[in-house]
């Protein structure tokens, strides 16, 4: 059976959240205060839990009392914690010119589809280069932007 079609790691998780507050609680959770929450979310945060885990924990409390308890006011005194983003990279100059060293121009005499497609590639080879997924500089080595010219695949708005 699923929980209101839930994926089975959200559901693991949010069994996760409430199996923490029993802990934390050293009884059923079904008649927790608000107080209590507010205290157990300043526990998780002294214990060093991070943001992103005290939120998943949340969720699986909000899920609780709001849907299987019907008690959402216990759920008032408590509040998601702000998750950092992290900027993307940014390639350095250096990384730049070799990636542009790195692509073949099309052939001349190119066609416009050409030089719009090859500028593609070069945009989606500095995506990914500077992408989160990306391990540092010594990557760049080992990127490979192939030029394959095949303007019937390329669709023009």
């Amino acid at each position: 059976m699923t929980m209101r079609r839930l994926s089975p790691k959200t559901q693991i998780g949010y069994i996760r959240g409430v199996k923490k507050l029993a802990t934390f609680l050293k009884r059923s959770p079904e008649d927790a205060t608000a107080e209590e929450l507010r205290q157990f979310q300043l526990t998780l945060a002294e214990q060093g839990t991070s943001n992103i885990t005290i939120n998943a924990t949340l969720s699986g409390l909000t899920f609780l009392f709001h849907k299987s308890l019907n008690r959402p006011d216990v759920m008032l005194k408590v509040s998601t914690v702000p998750v950092p983003r992290k900027l993307p990279t940014v390639l350095s100059k250096e990384e730049v010119k070799q990636l542009i060293d790195a692509t073949q121009p099309p052939p001349q005499p190119a066609t416009d589809k050409m030089a719009i497609e090859h500028t593609m590639i070069l945009g989606a080879c500095i995506f990914f280069i500077g992408s989160p997924f990306r391990k540092g500089p010594s990557r760049l080595r080992s990127v490979r932007c192939v030029y394959r010219t095949r303007p019937k695949d390329l669709i023009m708005g």
